[in-house]
Order: structure tokens, then sequence, then C-alpha cells
């Protein structure tokens, strides 16, 4: 990789682009803040060879545009989870691998994924997942970032089930508590399940078992689940804090099915939430509107649900401060549907 210093002013600079050189990164081993952007001809060739960059900075550079171009609705959602999906296996470092991961479920297969094509792009995470499960040394690191994205994308909650037993596990994998909990709530958002949470909780009966059990039981995909937390959230309740929030994590789903569940609650959410400040202080005042977010439900009319409770004089500034950067990820996120989507 050949390397040039360049001094930025507030007038444009110059450039000459070395000869052969197959792309120009800027900000090379990620040392500012800056905003990188590529040449669309320079793009493309990053696109398919990032992986094959030796130094660890310059592909944070390019990982870090892919993320960044995606919030501010420049790159195609399913563009950029294509680039993840064949190049990411190969990444080296397990730190880029985890951050990636987690973007491409949480994000591109989540709110900036039109809800109907959600459950597609949750597969090619879920095979991604898959591959680099199956390169990974087995007992690394970097088996057990594959091994929870694997859980939190499976689509099969039979096989999942069959992991909570302990069946078919990777070579390497050994289930805790956490990782038990993990499959559990996953196959909770999937099927009506009940079932398998006290199974559960008859062999864990911890503190931490507790709080899982309450994400479980929020993410079950039932409109009586549904309500039941719901009305946790929104009313005074005997949960501890941490249930609370377990609670709110689980209550919207980013599936079709649970968004079609969820959206009478997603409408009413922020006007319900701003009134919790009648019962409510301190810390789970502000954690749980922000952990309930219902960012899942990606629709203009939540986001003018929103923007209504955060104009309105009599909103706490508790639930205003914490709500206004979930508001703008909801915003992004919509911006991005309207360019390369559908809401």
């Amino acid at each position: 990789m050949a390397e040039q210093s360049v001094v930025l002013t507030s007038d444009p600079v110059s450039y000459q682009r070395p000869a052969g050189a197959v792309a120009v990164i800027p900000d090379a081993y990620d040392e500012t803040w800056a905003k990188v952007r590529f040449d669309p001809t320079d793009w493309q060739q990053l696109a398919s060879l990032v992986s094959r960059i030796t130094e660890p900075g310059s592909r944070v550079v390019v990982w870090n545009s892919v993320r960044d171009q995606v919030r501010d609705a420049e790159l195609d959602p399913q563009e950029a989870l294509a680039m993840i999906s064949g190049q990411l296996a190969d990444e080296p470092e397990d730190v880029i691998v985890n951050v990636i991961l987690q973007a491409a479920h949480r994000s591109l297969a989540g709110p900036y994924a039109p809800i109907a094509e959600r459950a597609d792009r949750l597969a090619a995470v879920s095979a991604l997942a898959g591959r680099i499960l199956d390169t990974a040394p087995a007992g690394s690191d970097r088996q057990l970032i594959a091994f929870r994205t694997a859980i939190a994308a499976g689509s099969d909650p039979d096989r999942l089930d069959g992991w909570r037993r302990g069946r078919n596990l990777p070579a390497g994998i050994a289930l805790d508590p956490d990782l038990t909990w993990a499959i559990v709530t996953r196959i909770c958002f999937l099927a009506d399940r009940p079932e398998v949470i006290d199974q559960t909780l008859a062999t864990d009966q911890s503190a931490a078992a507790r709080v899982n059990a309450a994400r479980a039981r929020a993410a079950l995909p039932t409109a009586e689940a549904k309500q039941r937390a719901y009305e946790l959230l929104t009313k005074p309740a005997e949960l501890s804090a941490y249930e609370l929030y377990a609670t709110a994590e689980a209550m919207f789903g980013d599936s079709r099915e649970q968004v079609e569940l969820t959206r009478p609650y997603a409408l009413t959410f922020f006007a319900d939430m701003a009134a919790t400040a009648g019962f409510r202080s301190g810390w789970v005042l502000g954690k749980v509107p922000t952990l309930g977010f219902p960012l899942a439900v990606t629709e203009p009319e939540v986001l003018a649900a929103a923007e209504t409770v955060l104009a309105a004089d009599t909103t706490s500034p508790v639930i205003r401060r914490v709500l206004t950067e979930d508001v703008d990820q909801l915003r992004r996120a919509l911006r991005s549907l309207e360019r390369f989507g559908s809401v």
C-alpha cells in the first residue's frame, strides 16, 4: 500500500493518484472523525476487495464508510448487505467481524429493510454467520461471535431448540446461561412456545434468569403476550427495574409478524411513555423509552407520533432527551427506505 500525506485546508487540494493504484483511501489509518466517501470507481473496487487490504486501519475506514453511507441514505442497504456477505467471512480481525455482523443484523436486515423483505435479508445474515462459524477455530472468539449471530438471525425454532438441548452444537461451543437464554428468547420471538421458558427456569433459578425470562415472555408472538408486555411498560408494575428493561427490549420485534402485532402499540408508545413521568423517576424513567423504542415499526406514522410528543410542552425533559437520539435513528431509517425501499 503506497502512502502519501496530504494537508487539507478550506480550499480544494489536488492529489495525484499513484500509478497503478486500485483505489484511494483517505484517512488510511482511521485517525480522524471525518466522513469518508470514495470515487464511484474506487468504491466499486473496494466493495469487492476490502478483505484483501493488509492495513487493518484502512479496512476500518472502508467498513465505517459503509455504515455511515447507509445511515445517510447514500448507499442502498441491500447493496451494503451484499458487500458484507461477500467480504466479511475473509476479514481477519474479530472486532471488525463482530461490529459489522451486528450492523448487518440490527440495521440492514431490520429498520433499514422494508418490512416485507426483512426475512430474506435476515436469511442472508444467517447464512453469513454460518459460513464464519464453519471456518472459525473451535473455542475461538470468532466462533462465539458467529454463533451469537446465528442464534439472533435464526429462523428455525426447532433447530434452535435442538441447540438449547445441547444437540448438534458446533464443536467448541459450550452453552452457558447467557447463550441458553439467548436461544430461548429467539425461539420465543419465532414461535408461541412459553414452555421453553418454564423448562429453562426449572434448571436456572438465578436472579439473572428472572430477567431473561421477562425478556422471553415479552418476545412471544401473541396478542396476549404483547398486551401484557405493553401494560408492564406503561403502567405501575411490581417488576424489578432490570425485568422492566428486559421487557422493553423484547416488546417490538423486526419480523413482519411481530410488526403486525405491535404496530398499534408503536403509535401510542410515545404518549404513554411521556405519561410514565407521573409514576416513575430516575434512571428507569429514561431507560425504558429508549430500550423499548419501536424502531422496528419503521413507518412515517410512528415518526409523526414521536415528533408530537417531542414537541409537547408537557413532555418530561428526561423523556424528551432520551427520545431525541432514537427519533433521529428513525428519521434516518425512513429516509433510506424512501430512497431505496418502500415505506
